[in-house]
């Protein structure tokens, strides 16, 4: 990640601000440079700083007013701020211009040039009056006009005059934003005259962020879209005054006299703007085919795999596990990679996520940081960026996604990787990573509009995990003739089954999770698993049996630490609040396990299943348990909720009541839904914590 600093000449390392800028980039390992407008020139499409061409970067910092700032967009991706708004809000009286439809208050003011009669102006904003440069800063070209004479010796230019704030002579409020939240407040305090500017030597010290001044920043971020910039605020007689924004505020008062680190701040903000960025852009391939695509048809018509085949395929490292099923596959993945961290290091890539996107690729249980993520999804990006495209096919973001892991893999030096597949095999790109093990959760009739629309045809899919290359394949207990399955296993994998190979015995629930044995290659005795639920237990057994063949030894320990957001997972106990990606009438029974082991005959249940998953199964399955059954839906697009759930619980006369948006409950409660509801309520959740 390389971003640039626009000054006006190379050597200002002197500046303080570009100083600590450099100095937390460096230490955040963000690659950034000073380039110089007047030293840097531009020939044959590309860009000579003191005769050394420049490398194409991420991002840039605006910090020189020069409309050349315009002519570096071409040199990097992104601007911070945005270089348009940053060259429009530069000027004091398009600030003025976007925030007066706020209730904040502003003083009285006149734009013009000094042809504007002097009497004009005292009529209407008052005398003494201030005169404003329009783009000035450090307290130059400002000018507090007390008699015609001081009028008529202004510099000739526009200005902006303003109505004098007494109260707030030789003092005011610098308030520091980033990403429209406050992150620091100082009071400077002139030594002498009205201008309270560092530069001119006032004193700064701490000021409290007040409600008043997050309400005044809240309403300007609603206005004006800016990266960071410092407000200016004037002492009133009944409140703060709006003075002005910085578009390239300056660092040294303000973090000695909070000591706050902002420069830190605005670093790991763009950090987030890029990560935020590459995630949007890893879908973009898929978005504009999207229109296109018949949101009916199987994926055998819509999803094309092949067309990243050859650049994954280029990342052939041994050990890679691959996994599908229809319920379980992502625990089963995080089972076993926390098994294999006894022996090496593992990279784990899953999807969806829960809590945040980065968590989807992980080493031994770490999510990568933000900064690799955005390299790593960099390259990928840009690497299928060459592939031609047939019309309306698009690179799947799954496919990014996968590239972007192995390369992360390749990059750490991982000894394995397990890759979870999607709803699907066939059509996931991520089958395309030559694997030697391959692991099959249970299999049930699901995502039928995708994979086809009987029991026959998701097997069928499914079972394309086991390639040429593949020499184990792992299967979980079916809930039909485990023959569908075997008979298609071609003679050059051996097959290891739950019941006959691997399995779980004397499942016992506790306080912290459960105890069970599993016998496999080798007998296990009081396995302490931090989860809950049964499935959980086969998962691990699954996982074990797995860790046996990958690594030809016994797993060492009996006490198994994971979490695992979202699944079964107990937020607090009193009063019960428990959060399940429960979709599916054979997960609704784990639910109510966990609920007849700690005593709950009677709890809310809010449902948020879609309606093509097993919403019935599920609100027939935990109605016993329920005191009230409150339907509501996700704010994620992509799921599809409509009144046909509503009308048939009236038609099987289950009470329910439906609510758009429900929050957190002060009671006895288990929230059931897809994984996208999963992440609001567990965001909400932490959103409380917070306060």
């Amino acid at each position: 990640m390389r971003g640039y600093i626009i000054e006006k000449y190379n050597n200002m390392k002197g500046s303080y601000s570009c100083y600590r800028l450099l100095e937390e980039a460096k230490k955040l390992g963000v690659s950034l440079q000073i380039i110089g407008s007047e030293d840097t020139s531009l020939k044959d499409g590309y860009f000579y700083n003191d005769g050394k061409r420049l490398e194409e970067g991420t991002f840039l910092f605006n910090r020189s007013k020069d409309k050349k700032v315009k002519d570096f967009l071409s040199l990097t991706k992104h601007s911070y701020n945005q270089t348009n708004h940053f060259l429009y809000y530069n000027n004091k009286y398009h600030q003025l211009l976007a925030i007066k439809n706020t209730d904040i208050m502003t003083p009285n003011y006149l734009y013009g040039d000094t042809n504007k009669v002097y009497q004009d102006i005292i009529e209407q904003i008052g005398l003494p009056f201030v005169a404003k440069g329009l783009e000035s800063s450090m307290g130059k070209e400002i000018y507090l006009i007390t008699t015609k004479k001081e009028y008529a010796s202004l510099p000739e230019a526009n200005y902006l005059f303003e109505e004098y704030i007494a109260t707030s002579y030789g003092k005011d409020l610098r308030v520091y934003v980033i990403n429209n939240k406050v992150v620091a407040c100082m009071k400077r305090q002139a030594r002498e005259g009205f201008k309270a500017n560092v530069a001119l030597g006032a004193t700064v010290t701490n000021y409290s962020i007040t409600p008043e001044i997050q309400t005044i920043v809240q309403q300007i971020s609603e206005v004006i879209s800016l990266d960071y910039y410092g407000l200016d605020l004037l002492f009133g007689k009944t409140g703060f005054v709006f003075c002005e924004l910085n578009v390239m505020a300056g660092l040294q008062g303000i973090e000695q006299a909070t000591n706050v680190n902002i420069a830190k701040k605005i670093i790991q903000h763009i950090i987030t703007k890029e990560k935020e960025q590459v995630i949007q852009d890893s879908y973009q391939s898929y978005l504009k085919a999207q229109p296109f695509l018949d949101y009916h048809a199987l994926d055998s018509t819509k999803r094309h795999p092949e067309l990243s085949q050859s650049i994954i395929e280029t990342y052939c490292p041994s050990n890679n596990v691959v996994i599908t099923g229809s319920k379980g596959k992502g625990t089963t993945a995080r089972i076993l990679a926390k098994l294999l961290e006894n022996v090496g290091k593992v990279g784990l890539m899953t999807s969806p996520h829960i809590l945040d996107f980065t968590d989807r690729i992980q080493i031994n249980s770490q999510p990568i940081n933000d900064l690799n993520f955005v390299n790593v999804m960099d390259q990928a990006i840009t690497k299928t960026k060459d592939i031609s495209l047939p019309e309306h096919q698009y690179i799947s973001p799954i496919a990014i996604q996968a590239i972007a892991s192995l390369e992360y893999f390749k990059q750490e030096q991982t000894d394995y990787q397990i890759f979870e597949c999607g709803k699907g095999v066939r059509y996931d790109d991520v089958n395309n990573i030559k694997h030697k093990y391959a692991i099959i959760n249970p299999i049930f009739l699901e995502h039928t509009r995708e994979l086809g629309n009987s029991i026959e045809a998701i097997i069928e899919d499914k079972l394309a995990i086991i390639t040429k290359e593949t020499k184990y394949v792992f299967i979980a207990k079916q809930n039909f003739d485990i023959d569908l399955i075997l008979s298609k296993v071609p003679s050059h994998c051996i097959a290891k089954i739950e019941g006959i190979d691997y399995g779980i015995k004397n499942l016992r629930y506790t306080n912290q999770g459960m105890i069970f044995d599993v016998f496999s290659k080798y007998n296990y005795q009081d396995i302490s698993l931090h989860l809950y639920g049964k499935h959980m237990a086969k998962n691990t057994a699954l996982a074990l049996c797995a860790y046996e063949t990958i690594t030809k030894e016994q797993y060492p320990k009996k006490d198994i630490h994971l979490s695992v957001p979202g699944r079964l997972d107990i937020i607090r106990t009193d009063p019960f609040l428990l959060v399940d990606a429960c979709i599916h009438e054979r997960s609704s029974y784990e639910v109510l396990k966990v609920l007849e082991y700690r005593g709950l005959k009677k709890v809310v249940f809010v449902i948020a299943i879609p309606d093509d998953k097993d919403y019935i199964g599920v609100i027939e399955t935990i109605q016993a348990y329920a005191s009230k059954i409150i339907l509501t839906k996700t704010k994620n697009p992509h799921y599809h909720f409509s009144d046909n759930q509503q009308k048939v619980l009236q038609t099987k006369n289950i009470p329910f009541e439906y609510i758009e948006e429900v929050g957190i409950l002060e009671e006895d409660v288990c929230y059931l839904g897809t994984t996208a509801y999963v992440t609001e309520i567990l965001n909400l959740l932490k959103g409380s914590e917070n306060g």
